[in-house]
Order: structure tokens, then sequence, then C-alpha cells
């Protein structure tokens, strides 16, 4: 059975790790997150800015690493997951005939 999403990980697995311990890094020692620019003019309901119309905004992203990564790589993570599963079941089955 082919795993083309596992394959790929597995080819950067190192690439991305160094980068993925890099921004790390980034953030425990810098203090800097990933933000995503909010262009146009945006009200905010931040109390520090008490709801003033701006013109730019760098707001935090929630994203995690792993799925930048995936998708900086070209990776699907519903089809990993999947390929993962099925992997798994497989390992069993194996178990079980043994």
């Amino acid at each position: 059975m082919s795993f083309p999403e596992c394959d790929k990980l597995d080819a950067i697995q190192e690439q991305s790790n160094a980068i993925l311990e890099f921004m790390e890094w980034v953030r425990n020692t810098k203090g800097l997150v990933v933000c995503r620019r909010m262009n146009g003019q945006t009200r905010l309901d931040d109390p520090l800015i008490k709801g003033d119309i701006i013109k730019a905004a760098y707001l935090p992203q929630v994203l995690s690493m792993d799925s930048l990564m995936y998708e900086y790589f070209g990776i699907d993570k519903d089809k990993l997951d999947e390929e993962r599963r099925l992997l798994l079941i497989e390992e069993q089955q194996g178990e079980a005939e043994a």
C-alpha cells in the first residue's frame, strides 16, 4: 500500500525539525510570534486602542507551527492522519496474524 503523505513527511523531517526548533527558540527567547497583517480600516475592540479605527494592524496567529510546516511542504494533514490510521491498522493486523 502507498503512503505518499507519510513519504513526504519522512523526506523533510530533518529540515522541518530544524525550522520548528528555530521558531520555538525565537518565541521563547525573543518573545516574537507569527502575526498576520490586517490591511484597510479596521476597528479593533482592544482596550489599549479604545476601539479606534486603524489603517493596519498585526494580529497574532493561532495556527500551529506544524500546520504551517505541512502547508509549506505541501503535506495534506487530513491525508497524513488517514495514512497513519491505515498504517496502525496494518500493524495491528500483522501482530494478530503472528
